[in-house]
């Protein structure tokens, strides 16, 4: 039986291998004919005519290939405004749960920072001091937090060790330190300048502990400025993108402060035109988060290329003064304590996260470096940032909103939020109209309308509408016309202006000018 399946197999073998291989004349005559039909099918689009009579053909080939370019990029554009559509429908889904978690639920935070400064205008209000009675055990016994949502430290049972730890570990150390009544492993200083609170007493005074809905105004009033602000053209992406704007919403969900800075720093921008206004805005951002601090240069590179080091002076005067004064109570009251909840961002022993250069340390591409390497390369950053901004900052002032928080991406903590809440704020500076001082000149300016170079209105071939692509194929066409018709007509001007100094160059009028009393001297032929 086996013997029979055998000669089976080899015959089928010998009948089908035969057929199955080709000889090197068959594939060569097999590729030739795949060469002639593309060829074929490409001499319906591309002349093989060369010749110099056939160039207009041959050119305008070359164009139409172009036109494909430009349409097949404005086929890339819907497919994504499709996404950015789509995206904001998930934007809506978090915008109707901040409002349920901000007016119809329990107060909820998923960031302990929310928590102590919430802790924090409760304490003031009670006459005590939030840098030294701060406590992250009284906040977890007041509001449901989970222990992923606590910032820990590297000390207590977390010490020497650089890996995060896990949501069980966290867990367990927390319950562990609400038994002791001590939570050495966790952040429980109030690690915000004084203002990141002070936003929160009115809602501690008014018994509503629910903070949220203060970040959920913040955001919903920097759509507003901006809406007033930016192009008419541009109010419809402004309310797309402003729903899509998914990481947004879940800062605002979640309480972040960087939602309040955020639209406090876009003001400072939109308000550089005014001096005082602008620099009292960025007083009130610097005494909010640390994370303002960064603003501080690019701010006065921007003040002092648009007008001189005493308006940077001035306005540094004016902002430092503002921080200082919310902050002055604070300081006098307990120097060291609050100085130490300043800068317990930098000085306590954190666990390095985040998604920048930090977290490939998480992989076997690169090991977690010394909290100094680090450093040294976000200044290093901040430096070549500040270089770039010192050319750009005349023509192009909002990319400080991401030059600011660039060199962050280096840090030893570069949590998302840094960057995320920088993307929407500076399509808002891009798109907005600039807000002019109080001049009647400066308003004058604003309404001037803008010239373009080209009318985008007008179609590419007469009586056939064109799409926008192909309109943005063919402006440097537009732009060659009228600059060769501009120059033949001051070419001809020239040549008739010359011609009538050909004989005698200037005849004296008939008639006076009125204003001096002297005779009016104009070119022969020119009376016009």
């Amino acid at each position: 039986m086996r013997e029979e399946i055998e000669l089976v197999v080899e015959r089928e073998v010998s009948l089908t291998s035969p057929s199955q291989e080709a000889s090197p004349s068959q594939i060569v005559q097999s590729e030739k004919k795949r060469s002639q039909i593309i060829a074929r099918w490409m001499g319906h689009f591309f002349t093989e005519d060369v010749s110099p009579d056939n160039y207009p053909v041959i050119d305008l080939q070359r164009r139409a290939t172009w036109i494909g370019v430009a349409l097949i990029l404005q086929a890339w554009q819907r497919f994504v405004l499709i996404c950015v559509v789509l995206t904001s429908i998930v934007g809506g889904v978090e915008f109707g749960r901040s409002i349920a978690l901000s007016f119809f639920m329990p107060p909820q935070y998923s960031n302990d920072g929310t928590s102590l400064d919430t802790s924090a205008a409760a304490l003031l209000v009670q006459g005590r001091n939030p840098y030294t009675d701060s406590n992250i055990i009284n906040v977890a016994r007041q509001f449901p937090i989970e222990p992923y949502w606590t910032t820990p430290l590297r000390q207590g049972q977390f010490a020497n060790r650089i890996v995060y730890p896990t949501a069980s570990e966290m867990r367990g150390v927390l319950d562990t330190d609400l038994k002791a009544g001590s939570a050495p492993e966790f952040e429980s200083k109030i690690s915000y300048p004084a203002l990141s609170f002070l936003t929160l007493v009115p809602f501690v005074l008014l018994n509503f502990y629910n903070v949220l809905s203060f970040y959920l105004i913040c955001y919903i009033v920097l759509v507003a400025i901006a809406w007033i602000v930016v192009r008419p053209e541009l109010r419809p992406w402004l309310l797309i993108l402003s729903l899509a704007n998914v990481s947004m919403w879940t800062s605002v969900a979640s309480g972040n402060l960087d939602v309040f800075y955020c639209l406090l720093i876009v003001l400072v921008w939109l308000l550089r035109e005014r001096g005082g206004l602008s620099a009292l805005l960025l007083g009130l951002a610097l005494a909010s988060k640390q994370l303002a601090w960064f603003f501080i240069p690019f701010y006065v590179l921007m003040v002092w290329r648009q007008y001189n080091f005493m308006e940077v002076v001035r306005r540094l005067t004016i902002a430092g003064g503002v921080a200082l004064a919310i902050n002055l109570p604070f300081m006098l009251w307990n120097p060291h304590a609050w100085l130490a909840g300043i800068m317990a961002p930098i000085v306590d022993p954190m666990f390095p996260t985040g998604a920048g250069l930090i977290s490939l340390g998480a992989t076997p591409l690169l090991p977690v470096f010394p909290p100094m390497v680090y450093a040294v390369l976000e200044a290093a950053a901040m430096l070549i940032a500040l270089a770039w901004y010192w050319r750009l900052c005349k023509e192009r002032p909002e990319a400080a909103m991401v030059l600011a928080v660039l060199p962050l991406f280096f840090a030893w903590r570069s949590l998302p939020s840094y960057f995320y809440c920088a993307a929407f704020p500076l399509f808002i500076l891009m798109a907005a109209r600039t807000i002019p001082g109080k001049t009647k000149q400066a308003r004058q300016a604003l309404k001037q309308p803008v010239r373009l170079l080209f009318n985008h209105d007008r179609s590419v071939i007469k009586g056939i509408p064109a799409p926008v692509g192909t309109r943005v194929a063919f402006h440097s066409i537009y732009y060659l016309g009228n600059w060769a018709a501009t120059t033949l007509a001051v070419l001809r001007f020239m040549s008739g202006y010359l011609k009538c100094f050909g004989s005698s160059l200037l005849t004296t009028g008939d008639d006076e000018d009125l204003g001096n009393g002297q005779e009016n001297w104009r070119p022969q032929g020119l009376t016009g």
